[in-house]
């Protein structure tokens, strides 16, 4: 019986330590959901969009009329816009995974490739936008 227990322990010993090494390797790809935000157009009509943070702080918006993406970023206070939009991530419930880590974002204060204002606004840990359909996000994240 000894015999059969060493390889097995092994074998369980192995999984272990490839499961804990591929967490660690994909833990940057991973953002967690942490609530909704409230997107509302020009009509006055309101569309949800999923809040997700990444381990780094950033926060991802994903919703509204096209399915679009932004990441806000705390620490510059400014939007980027992933190149591949809201493909760029894989979905499942309470999750959001990139493809890439970090995405590759064309940031709001590049005015030649973003060509509107998309007037970024943080206050007491409020975040406001403009998307480029031209909804207005507001979120607390402070609450997240």
């Amino acid at each position: 019986m000894s015999n059969l227990i060493k390889p097995l322990i092994a074998a369980l010993v192995l999984a272990v330590m490839v499961s804990t090494g591929f967490v660690i390797y994909t833990l940057p790809h991973w953002w967690n959901k942490v609530g909704t935000a409230a997107g509302t157009s020009r009509d006055g009509v309101i569309q949800v969009f999923s809040v997700y943070k990444s381990r780094s702080g950033e926060y991802l918006f994903v919703g509204g009329q096209a399915n679009e993406a932004y990441i806000f970023y705390p620490l510059g206070k400014l939007v980027g816009m992933p190149g591949a939009g809201a493909s760029q991530f894989v979905f499942v419930p309470y999750f959001a995974y990139s493809k890439d880590a970090p995405v590759a974002v064309v940031l709001s204060n590049d005015k030649i490739k973003v060509e509107t204002d998309m007037n970024i606004d943080v206050e007491n840990s409020v975040v406001r936008f403009t998307t480029l359909e031209g909804q207005r996000v507001e979120a607390n994240v402070s609450k997240f």
